[in-house]
């Protein structure tokens, strides 16, 4: 709920939070790794040729860190969790199949959201086909 975030401490907070955020994200990841605000208050980790294991741990840590941090506002320790959701396949050929896997990953978040957020919901597929 970032927007009642934002609606309590202004948005100069908020976009600190946001920072904070990308920073434990990225700090959570490897070189390899693509992290990316993907709009609002969602952002997209890549995590190339991960397992499903893999990224399970990957978002159940990133999910964590987050969870610990923790930042200072006219004396107030305020703190964040986050929801993931992840989804991964080993059969990426180009960008339809990717954006097709971007969207079961957001399933994944909004998945993760409904059950009760601050927890992390991860998928393999098998096979990504886009048809046109």
């Amino acid at each position: 709920h970032f927007k009642k975030f934002n609606d309590t401490h202004g948005h100069a907070v908020g976009d600190e939070v946001l920072k904070m955020v990308a920073r434990g994200l990225e700090e959570s990841t490897r070189k390899v790794d693509f992290c990316a605000r993907y709009g609002g208050e969602e952002f997209v980790v890549i995590i190339p040729e991960a397992s499903s294991e893999i990224l399970e741990r990957v978002a159940e840590r990133q999910r964590q860190r987050i969870e610990q941090e923790c930042l200072v506002h006219e004396g107030e320790s305020l703190s964040v969790q986050i929801s993931v959701g992840g989804a991964c396949s080993a059969d990426i050929c180009g960008l339809p199949e990717a954006e097709a896997l971007l969207r079961e990953a957001d399933a994944c978040l909004y998945e993760a959201k409904r059950a009760g957020r601050n927890r992390s919901v991860c998928r393999s597929v098998e096979r990504v086909v886009v048809t046109r």
